[in-house]
């Protein structure tokens, strides 16, 4: 049985001419087991490009994880991390080693204190356990609308993750808002994504 979390409004796809050929070279890349990060100005089409890609690939997982950033709320640390972790959690729970169970918990209900600093490695290796006990029962894709608005404990959670996922059927679907046609600003975010994955960059149609 498939599960989808969060699952938004489903996306026209007379919204996406013109730009035929940037999601047939997207929807190949996750169809070949590879991430995608697409990237652009503000106000390009991407979260219109990316749901349109979730909404089509997503029914080809068995599980798929959202969470949509935005600035007035950038500052609540495991606020993403809630949103794509929060609903399965009682389901990865068995899998996860006390120590760091304890300290996903602490994390995403907010009952006791938490922090990078306090729990960082078994946090670090809590939410790679739980993406691995997911993929274990079926492919998942997880999908983040609005990358430079995540908070940055959560950031740096999903990408000590996804560097660490190779081999494991857990693939990244994202979009990121850069500046510029020759914009470098979406590199950190590349490179927290795991090595498979390929930038699509949106422009004017």
């Amino acid at each position: 049985m498939r599960r989808d979390f969060q699952e938004p409004a489903r996306c026209r796809p007379d919204l996406l001419i013109g730009r035929e050929e940037l999601f047939a070279d997207a929807r190949e890349q996750l169809a070949s087991g590879g991430s995608v990060l697409v990237h652009g100005p503000a106000g390009i089409g991407k979260s219109t490009f990316l749901r349109a890609l979730a909404e089509e690939y997503g029914a080809t997982a068995h599980t798929v994880l959202r969470c949509s950033a935005t600035e007035s709320e950038s500052h609540l640390p495991f606020l993403a991390l809630a949103d794509l972790l929060g609903l399965v959690l009682d389901e990865i729970a068995p899998h996860l080693p006390s120590a760091q169970l304890t300290a996903l918990e602490s994390a995403l209900t907010g009952r006791g204190e938490s922090s990078l600093q306090r729990d960082g490695l078994a946090l670090r290796l809590a939410v790679l356990s739980a993406l691995r006990a997911l993929a274990a029962r079926g492919p998942v894709l997880l999908v983040a609308d609005d990358l430079q608005w995540l908070d940055p404990a959560s950031a740096e959670l999903l990408g000590f993750a996804a560097r660490r996922l190779e081999g494991t059927p857990v693939q990244l679907l994202c979009a990121v808002r850069t500046e510029g046609p020759e914009s470098q600003e979406y590199d950190r975010h590349l490179r927290a994504c795991p090595p498979d994955t390929a930038a699509v960059r949106l422009g004017p149609l």
